[in-house]
């Protein structure tokens, strides 16, 4: 399958608008050709956003692949359950671990890592949830892998990322 524009790959950025741009380099460099979704709340304050609007927005796609970034992640959880999209995979960059423990809403990790194999790309000391902390919240959930990056900042834009995210799509074993 030539890894070009599709309705099978879905790319969900973060909370701030100028994480679309990121994705879009990443996913650029990775040979990937995709359009990165764009949230209703960047047009109003955005500290806290309702994710609501972002899954219903989503509602009518059916993607077989998603690569997410922060609350992209979240929202790719949300969209999995409520719109019942059939992910064969995902990759997520900086899963919100903090913001998923402050919601309780942990269970949505650990279902989605049970039921869609995710590699999850955490640098070492990321303010929103370390490496360590996610591995400790995601142990046992078969389907995750996780990939640790030095660092510690939430900045996934970055060619190392890029790097994997190609190896990635490049070797999914389930892809057809």
């Amino acid at each position: 399958m030539d890894p070009g524009l599709t309705d099978d790959l879905v790319v969900l950025p973060g909370r701030d608008r100028s994480t679309a741009d990121e994705m879009a380099t990443l996913v650029r460099l990775a040979g990937l050709k995709a359009e990165v979704a764009a949230y209703s709340f960047w047009a109003g304050d955005h500290g806290d956003p309702d994710l609501s609007a972002a899954v219903s927005a989503l509602a009518r796609k059916s993607p077989r692949y998603v690569i997410a970034k922060s609350i992209g992640s979240l929202i790719t959880m949300l969209a999995r359950r409520d719109c019942e999209w059939d992910l064969r995979a995902a990759l997520f960059l900086g899963v919100p671990v903090n913001r998923l423990r402050h919601e309780r809403r942990m269970d949505l990790l650990l279902d989605h890592c049970r039921r869609t194999p995710t590699l999850i790309i955490q640098r070492r000391g990321d303010p929103t949830g370390s490496f360590a902390e996610l591995a400790h919240e995601v142990a046992g959930a078969t389907d995750a892998v996780l990939l640790e990056l030095p660092g510690d900042t939430h900045d996934y834009a970055d060619v190392e990322a890029a790097a994997t995210l190609r190896g990635w799509w490049r070797e999914l074993p389930f892809r057809r």
